[in-house]
């Protein structure tokens, strides 16, 4: 039997389209509106929020509680920025090469698309195109 079997892996992801760059550099290479994307989930089975995070340094993989302090979390996350949700796509059109070395290519793995993206205003329109729906676009009065 496969350890993973009895893994619980989220099958609905809120996709976080940040509005900003923490580095400016970061900015300019991110050219449109986006300029960065990470993703958090609700795991029923455990009543925990599993957030992931593409970072410079490598992955940053959060775990928590449900509770006050994480909702307290989660709204910081989303303040100001894009979000979306999207369904973990079926692996019959999963593409493994595409790179992970920046947050875009992480999340197209995240979600088994079936190709990647370079920047976050094309995985915005990406998973458009594979079902993802609209939370909030971002804009003012959100």
């Amino acid at each position: 039997m496969d350890p993973c079997d009895k893994a619980i892996l989220p099958e609905i992801w809120t996709l976080v389209f940040h509005t900003r760059a923490r580095r400016r550099w970061v900015s300019l290479l991110a050219a449109g509106r986006f300029k960065h994307v990470s993703a958090f989930a609700w795991i029923p089975d455990t009543k925990q929020w599993l957030v992931f995070e593409w970072k410079l340094a490598g992955f940053e993989v959060v775990l928590m509680p449900d509770g006050e302090t994480a909702r307290a979390v989660l709204r910081e996350i989303v303040r100001g920025n894009a979000t979306m949700r999207m369904r973990v796509l079926p692996d019959e059109n999963y593409c493994a090469i595409i790179p992970r070395f920046y947050c875009t290519g992480a999340i197209a793995h995240l979600l088994r698309l079936p190709r990647g993206a370079l920047r976050p205003d094309s995985l915005w329109r990406l998973c458009l195109q594979h079902g993802g729906e609209i939370i909030q676009d971002g804009r003012s009065g959100q």
